[in-house]
C-alpha cells in the first residue's frame, strides 16, 4: 500500500509534507502581544491547518491501552500540579472564553501533529526515537513563540506527551494535558 507506513518500512517521503507544514505553521504564528479579536482569528486559522496537516497524515494508531491511558493521565495531572505549585497558575484576569478557546484548539491541533503524525511516523524507528524525536521538534517549534529560555521547560512536556502517547496508545491522552496545560499555565 502506497504511502502507508508499514512495519519495517520507512513512509514515503511525500507524506512528510503535511508535518512540515504543520511545522512551518507554527512557526510563522504571530507571539506575544494583546488577546485582540484578530490575533485570535488568525492563531484559530493556524491551529485548524495544524490539525489538518495532523489529520493528513496516515499515522497507524494501535489500539488504546485503557489502563495505560488512565496511568498516563494521572502522571499528567501530577506533572500539572507539580508545575502550579512550583510556577503558581498564570492566569490572565483578562483572558475570556474565546481565548480560552483559542488555546485549547492550539493544544488539540499540536498534539494531533506532534503525537498523531508525527510520533506516528517516527515509530517506525521504533519508541524511543519517536518519543525523543517528537518532543525535540515540539520544543524547537516553540523557540520563536517562548525563546531559548523555555527549551527545556518545552522539551520536558514534549517528552511527557510523547510519554502519554507511547503509555495510552492514543494521542488525545497528551491532547488533554496539553489542553490542561495551556489554560493553568495562561500559555497562549
Amino acid at each position: 500500500m502506497t504511502g502507508v507506513a508499514r512495519a519495517g518500512r520507512p513512509v514515503d517521503a511525500l507524506w512528510w509534507l503535511p508535518v512540515i507544514l504543520g511545522c512551518a505553521a507554527l512557526l510563522v504564528r504571530p507571539v506575544g502581544g494583546v488577546a485582540t479579536p484578530q490575533r485570535l482569528a488568525v492563531l484559530a486559522a493556524i491551529a485548524v491547518a495544524v490539525a489538518v496537516c495532523g489529520l493528513a497524515f496516515p499515522a497507524g494508531i494501535g489500539r488504546t491501552d485503557r489502563a495505560g491511558a488512565v496511568v498516563a493521565l494521572a502522571a499528567g495531572g501530577a506533572a500539572l500540579a507539580c508545575a502550579w505549585l512550583v510556577g503558581g497558575p498564570r492566569i490572565s484576569p483578562r483572558a475570556d472564553g474565546a481565548a480560552v478557546a483559542v488555546s485549547v484548539a492550539a493544544a488539540v491541533a499540536e498534539e494531533l501533529l506532534f503525537r498523531r503524525a508525527l510520533f506516528g511516523a517516527l515509530l517506525r524507528a521504533g519508541p524511543a526515537v519517536a518519543l525523543v524525536g517528537s518532543a525535540v521538534v515540539f520544543a524547537a517549534v516553540h523557540v520563536p513563540a517562548y525563546g531559548w529560555a523555555a527549551l527545556p521547560v518545552d522539551l520536558g512536556a514534549g517528552l511527557l506527551f510523547g510519554w502519554q502517547r507511547q503509555a495510552s496508545g492514543t494521542w488525545a491522552v497528551p491532547a488533554l494535558t496539553h489542553a490542561a496545560a495551556n489554560v493553568i499555565g495562561g500559555l497562549w
